[in-house]
């Protein structure tokens, strides 16, 4: 269901193809709405006209869990019960593959930073994960909750990351920068 949220109104419905959501997310700017659904397919709409652009086929063995679009590029990302990741180019409507294997359980949510530089990732195992989005590499792996992180989100400046957790616990991080994280990486990786 649309609404005005001026008017507080139901503004219309999309069509038939959008039964068995259990996820959506609008683009920064408000022009796309993707689906996630309960087979792991995605589907991209036109906000406006609510007119399907494209289905991508399920990437998924299982229900889409979480979706967050890029602030910055036509990139969105869509995540499952099983761990993984993908990404997915809404210009020329690729799937970006491989898909990233992220957490070894369900990745509850997916947070872009602001500059769309860094894709944050809150899995049902505890763990928060950073990545490097061009290299599609964990640039930065981040503990403190005790069992599943439920939601994280990026502050407007992008210097402060949000999580919350099944533990009761909502922990703020100071976000490293995208050249402190990608540098903890290559320090991590050489070790």
């Amino acid at each position: 269901q649309f609404w005005d949220v001026r008017t507080q109104q139901a503004t219309g419905t999309i069509s038939g193809e959008a039964s068995d959501i259990v996820e959506l997310a609008l683009s920064a700017r408000g022009s796309l709405l993707t689906t996630g659904h309960k087979d792991g397919a995605v589907r991209l709409w036109d906000a406006q006209t609510r007119r399907l652009l494209h289905r991508f086929g399920s990437q998924f063995g299982s229900p889409v869990i979480s979706l967050a679009f890029s602030p910055t590029e036509p990139l969105l990302a869509a995540s499952d019960q099983d761990g993984n990741i993908v990404l997915y180019n809404t210009t020329n409507m690729e799937v970006l593959s491989p898909p990233l294997k992220a957490h070894t359980w369900r990745v509850m949510a997916l947070a872009f930073s602001p500059d769309g530089r860094t894709l944050a990732s809150a899995g049902e195992g505890g763990g928060l994960k950073l990545w490097n989005v061009a290299t599609r590499q964990v640039a930065l792996t981040l503990k403190g909750h005790a069992g599943s992180v439920c939601g994280i989100a990026f502050s407007g400046d992008g210097n402060l990351l949000a999580s919350c957790g099944a533990d009761a616990t909502v922990r703020l991080w100071y976000a490293a920068t995208f050249e402190q994280a990608d540098g903890a990486a290559r320090s991590e990786e050489g070790q």
